[in-house]
């Protein structure tokens, strides 16, 4: 992806809450800042009702 958390607009577009982020690189990231970068293969950990994790899916 290369984006930050921020420029992705997870928040704005889908009301989904970033958590965590799972790097590729193994570490974890609790409560990640809005400027950190998203790479290829990190994995989310977001909070969000159903159709918000939907719209997040759709984005990905």
């Amino acid at each position: 992806m290369g984006k930050s958390i921020r420029d992705s607009r997870i928040r704005d577009v889908t009301g989904a809450y970033v958590l965590a982020l799972h790097s590729s690189d193994g570490t974890v990231d609790t409560n990640p800042d809005a400027d950190t970068v998203l790479r290829a293969h990190d994995r989310l950990v977001v909070l969000g009702t159903t159709a918000q994790l939907n719209d997040l899916c759709r984005l990905a």
